[in-house]
Protein backbone atom coordinates (compact mmCIF):
# COMPACT_ATOMS: atom_id res chain seq x y z
CA UNK A 1 0.00 0.00 0.00
CA UNK A 2 1.50 3.63 -0.28
CA UNK A 3 1.54 6.05 2.27
CA UNK A 4 0.25 9.43 2.39
CA UNK A 5 2.52 11.48 4.85
CA UNK A 6 0.35 14.01 7.10
CA UNK A 7 2.62 17.67 7.37
CA UNK A 8 -0.72 19.81 8.61
CA UNK A 9 -3.80 19.25 10.19
CA UNK A 10 -6.43 21.47 11.66
CA UNK A 11 -9.24 20.65 14.06
CA UNK A 12 -12.52 21.71 12.58
CA UNK A 13 -15.07 22.87 14.97
CA UNK A 14 -18.77 21.97 14.89
CA UNK A 15 -18.18 19.41 11.52
CA UNK A 16 -18.96 15.81 11.41
CA UNK A 17 -20.75 13.18 11.74
CA UNK A 18 -20.26 10.63 15.02
CA UNK A 19 -22.40 8.05 13.51
CA UNK A 20 -19.38 7.76 10.48
CA UNK A 21 -15.72 5.48 11.18
CA UNK A 22 -12.96 7.10 12.19
CA UNK A 23 -11.21 7.42 9.01
CA UNK A 24 -14.11 8.40 6.81
CA UNK A 25 -14.11 10.85 4.38
CA UNK A 26 -16.83 13.72 5.10
CA UNK A 27 -17.83 15.55 1.78
CA UNK A 28 -16.91 18.79 1.07
CA UNK A 29 -15.59 20.24 -2.22
CA UNK A 30 -12.59 22.33 -0.64
CA UNK A 31 -11.39 20.90 2.33
CA UNK A 32 -10.48 17.27 2.92
CA UNK A 33 -12.19 16.55 6.32
CA UNK A 34 -11.54 13.10 8.38
CA UNK A 35 -13.73 12.09 10.73
CA UNK A 36 -11.60 11.00 14.11
CA UNK A 37 -13.16 9.32 16.81
CA UNK A 38 -14.99 12.28 18.57
CA UNK A 39 -14.08 15.33 16.47
CA UNK A 40 -13.24 16.14 12.47
CA UNK A 41 -9.71 17.58 11.22
CA UNK A 42 -9.01 19.08 7.87
CA UNK A 43 -5.71 17.80 6.29
CA UNK A 44 -4.16 21.09 5.34
CA UNK A 45 -0.81 19.58 4.14
CA UNK A 46 0.13 16.48 2.74
CA UNK A 47 2.09 14.35 0.56
CA UNK A 48 0.96 11.28 -1.00
CA UNK A 49 3.35 8.73 -2.01
CA UNK A 50 5.33 9.53 -5.58
CA UNK A 51 3.94 12.99 -5.55
CA UNK A 52 4.49 16.40 -4.45
CA UNK A 53 3.48 18.13 -1.49
CA UNK A 54 -0.17 19.70 -1.95
CA UNK A 55 -3.32 20.76 -0.14
CA UNK A 56 -6.74 18.98 0.78
CA UNK A 57 -8.72 20.23 -2.20
CA UNK A 58 -5.55 18.90 -4.29
CA UNK A 59 -5.62 15.73 -3.35
CA UNK A 60 -9.36 15.48 -3.60
CA UNK A 61 -9.34 16.79 -6.82
CA UNK A 62 -6.40 14.22 -7.86
CA UNK A 63 -8.02 10.91 -6.26
CA UNK A 64 -11.36 11.70 -5.70
CA UNK A 65 -12.53 9.81 -3.15
CA UNK A 66 -16.65 8.63 -2.44
CA UNK A 67 -18.32 10.14 0.37
CA UNK A 68 -17.46 8.78 3.61
CA UNK A 69 -14.85 6.14 2.25
CA UNK A 70 -12.46 5.35 4.60
CA UNK A 71 -8.74 7.71 4.25
CA UNK A 72 -6.71 3.96 3.90
CA UNK A 73 -8.84 2.57 1.35
CA UNK A 74 -8.05 5.06 -0.88
CA UNK A 75 -4.19 4.85 -0.29
CA UNK A 76 -4.36 1.04 -0.15
CA UNK A 77 -6.55 0.62 -3.03
CA UNK A 78 -9.72 -1.12 -1.10
CA UNK A 79 -7.05 -4.23 0.13
CA UNK A 80 -6.68 -4.82 3.86
CA UNK A 81 -3.30 -5.42 4.92
CA UNK A 82 -2.88 -8.50 7.38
Amino acid sequence: GAKLKVLASELVDGAGENALRPGSIIPDKRRLLVQCRDSVIQMTRLVPAGKSEMDGASFLNGFRPNPHELLGDIITGGKEKS
